[in-house]
Parts: C-alpha cells; sequence; structure tokens
C-alpha cells in the first residue's frame, strides 16, 4: 500500500474516534508530545497522590485474591524453571550415591554455606544469575543433610573405611 492509501485510511480511521485520540494519534510521534504527556501524567499524579493512592489500595483490595494466586502461580513457574536450569547445569543424578529421581535432587554448596544463608529457591535464582559459579554440586536430600550434619555422607564414609 502506497503512504497516501495509508495516509487516506488513518484519516478515515481517525473520524471515528473522539477528539482527543484523534489529536493523540496525530501527534504520537512527535518528541515534544511524548515529553508533555509524560510531564502532564506526572504531575497529575503529583496533585493527586492520596486519590491515586487509594485508588490503588482499593482496587488491590478488590482483586487480592487474584493478585495473590497469579503471584503463586508466577513464583511456582519461576521456581521450577531456575531449578531445572541449576540441574541441567550441575547434573541431574546425586553426585554422591546416584540417585536419579528429580524429586529427590538438591543442590548442595561443596564448602559449606560459609555466610551466606541462600537455600531453595534463593539459592536457585542466584546460581542463574551469576552464570552457574563454580563450589556448588547435585546430591540427593538424604546425602545433602548427612553431609550438613556429619560432615560427610555415609556412602562416601563407607568407601573410604
Amino acid at each position: 500500500m502506497s503512504q497516501e492509501v495509508q495516509a487516506s485510511l488513518l484519516e478515515f480511521a481517525l473520524d471515528q474516534v473522539s477528539p482527543q485520540l484523534r489529536f493523540y494519534y496525530r501527534h504520537r510521534d512527535d518528541p515534544t508530545f511524548k515529553a508533555q504527556r509524560q510531564i502532564d501524567k506526572s504531575s497529575w499524579y503529583a496533585r493527586n497522590k492520596i486519590r491515586a493512592q487509594a485508588y490503588r489500595k482499593k482496587h488491590y483490595r478488590a482483586h487480592l485474591k487474584k493478585y495473590k494466586e497469579g503471584s503463586k502461580i508466577r513464583g511456582k513457574k519461576l521456581y521450577e524453571k531456575n531449578r531445572a536450569l541449576c540441574l541441567d547445569h550441575y547434573g541431574r543424578v546425586c553426585s554422591c550415591c546416584g540417585v536419579e529421581e528429580e524429586a529427590f535432587l538438591t543442590i548442595d554448596h561443596m564448602n559449606g554455606k560459609k555466610d551466606r544463608h541462600e537455600s531453595g529457591d534463593k539459592l536457585y535464582r542466584m546460581l542463574v544469575k551469576n552464570g552457574f559459579p563454580e563450589g556448588f554440586q547435585t546430591l540427593c536430600y538424604n546425602c545433602n543433610i548427612a553431609k550438613g550434619h556429619r560432615g560427610v555422607c555415609p556412602h562416601r564414609a563407607q568407601s573410604r573405611g
């Protein structure tokens, strides 16, 4: 389609909408118009801060159940995604006893936690964010707990003794 045809179609479409929308569509690509709209928007919020806060609070309370459900779903999906990425990188098998059941696998700090208290979701997010650093391994939950309490997993103790 030629630009003349597009322009005439736009004019026809603009005739069907309100004057405010017509003005917006004609000027939306103008940088000064965009800047002025941003100033107008921010100044409205500045002038009506209490009103805007009251509206947001009322809307949030009215839809609280929906927000919480959506947050839980998004959080669970993100947790599962990050956990899968970590298990793909560090291995989907316990490095001590060889268990392959994904439900039992965890990520272990090889040299202990030190000062950091990351575990679970925080640990997975940190590993993904930092590009899977060295010093972590995949263990099954039993080996991980035994290593934490005894200092060495019973499987490794048996192989040494």
